[in-house]
C-alpha cells in the first residue's frame, strides 16, 4: 500500500496557507480520493474536489495485519508542499467546480530534473 496526501484548497485563503489535507493509505491515488469522499466527513470552506494528490511513500510496516484503504489522519490544515513527490493535479483548475460533478480528470505533474 502507498501513502498519499489528498489536498483540498481553502476557498477563503487565496495564499493557500490553510489547505485541508488528508493522509490516506491506498493502492493508488484514485482509491485515496474515493476514500476521502466516502469517509472524510465534511470539508467546510474547502474546494469540492481535491486540487492535488501527492504520493509520499509506501507503508513501512511489512508485517502489518492492517489491510485496505483508509484515512490515517485528517483533515489537518496547513500549507501543502511537495518535496519532490509524485503528484497529480486536477485538469482545468480555472473551470467552475460545479462542472466537474463526479468526474475525475487528473494529470500527473512531470518535473524537470
Amino acid at each position: 500500500m502507498k501513502i498519499y496526501e489528498v489536498i483540498f484548497t481553502d476557498r477563503r485563503d487565496p495564499d493557500g496557507d490553510t489547505d485541508a489535507i488528508f493522509l490516506v493509505r491506498a493502492e493508488d491515488f484514485r482509491s485515496a480520493v474515493k476514500e476521502v469522499f466516502q469517509n472524510g466527513g465534511r470539508r467546510e470552506h474547502c474546494s469540492v474536489l481535491p486540487h492535488s494528490i501527492l504520493e509520499i511513500g509506501e507503508e513501512s510496516h511489512a508485517g502489518s495485519n492492517s489491510t485496505g484503504t483508509r484515512i490515517l489522519r485528517g483533515p489537518y490544515f496547513e500549507c501543502a508542499l511537495n518535496f519532490g513527490w509524485r503528484e497529480w493535479r486536477r485538469k482545468d483548475l480555472e473551470t467552475d467546480e460545479s462542472e466537474y460533478g463526479s468526474r475525475y480528470d487528473w494529470e500527473e505533474v512531470i518535473r524537470g530534473g
